[in-house]
């Protein structure tokens, strides 16, 4: 029959997903045993779904098993409490619609796939990429993932446009720069489920009819990015503010959400995922007072 937008789970989802590290150990290898404690420290936090194997997760590290072993094992330990949409994005469409079956029989809620990266591909080649993974489980709804920062493509508001005549393309996640390139987004029908992949837009996304976060900060902060979406949600805009504060705090604290800073800042938390496979960054580039900085927000926090 295929996923109804209209009437299924995304057409009213609202607040923050929150976009997941991968549990790994000390050698670097996949530690899905990690993932319960990984889901109840987001639950505990207050997101309202997950995102698994996309950026945050480091996917480009991972190979095709040990990203399926990653989806399997955080629906597991969800449980059904909460939405999870896989990541299924790759080079290769053809793993990608391998990665998308899967997810879909592990038990996801949804599926996403990342903008074609690496080479600069067209318009045309885009929206068949796009296409192609969401008609590959018709039943799951389906996102679009724009972060040209990343991939060195967009994808313009167009392609996106004509890509809804895809019954299952449910809505999009935009990692971008500027409010300018989400307003368009706002203009859609309100069962298109469109969420804001930049933290620092998320107050003026929202207060301008926007619903839903992801955000990889929320991977070592969960609950200070959920203070902030449920305040501005809920017209709190005095709390919404204090919690903005603090969010600012960690995206510089965590180096706009590099994987590899924001294990760390996990690890303080007392949560331990191993060490990453990326390395973004070197020790002696934090800033000294950011460590002042950090013990007075986790003090803050309970920490």
């Amino acid at each position: 029959m295929g996923y109804d937008r209209e009437a299924g789970w995304t057409a009213s989802f609202q607040g923050v997903v929150a976009a997941t590290l991968t549990p790994l150990g000390e050698g670097g290898e996949l530690r899905t045993d990690l993932a319960p404690e990984v889901v109840e420290f987001q639950l505990k936090g207050g997101v309202k779904a997950l995102l698994v194997g996309g950026t945050t997760s480091e996917f480009i590290t991972l190979d095709l098993a040990e990203r399926r072993d990653l989806i399997e094992s955080f629906v597991r330990a969800v449980d059904g409490r909460i939405p999870v949409i896989a990541h299924i994005g790759h080079v290769d469409r053809k793993k990608a619609g391998l990665l998308a079956v899967h997810a879909q029989d592990v038990g996801a809620d949804a599926t996403t796939a990342i903008a074609p990266y690496y080479h600069p591909v067209s318009e045309l080649a885009s929206r068949e990429y796009f296409a192609t993974l969401a008609s590959a489980t018709p039943d799951l709804p389906f996102f679009v993932y724009n972060y040209p920062g990343t991939t060195g493509n967009a994808v313009p508001f167009g392609v996106f446009e004509s890509l809804l005549d895809i019954p299952n393309v449910a809505g999009a996640k935009h990692s971008v720069g500027t409010f300018n390139e989400l307003e368009p987004y706002l203009s859609l029908p309100p069962h298109i489920c469109v969420m804001a992949g930049n933290d620092m837009l998320a107050t003026r996304f929202l207060r301008s009819g926007g619903r839903a976060i992801v955000s990889g900060n929320a991977a070592a902060f969960p609950e200070v990015v959920s203070s902030v979406v449920d305040a501005v949600l809920q017209g709190r805009d005095a709390d919404a503010d204090r919690s903005t504060a603090q969010l600012e705090l960690i995206v510089e604290l965590g180096r706009s959400g590099a994987p590899d800073r924001l294990r760390e800042l996990l690890t303080l938390r007392g949560i331990e995922i191993g060490r990453s496979r990326l390395a973004t960054f070197v020790p002696s580039e934090v800033p000294e007072e950011h460590e002042k900085v950090l013990r007075d927000l986790l003090q803050q926090l309970g920490n």
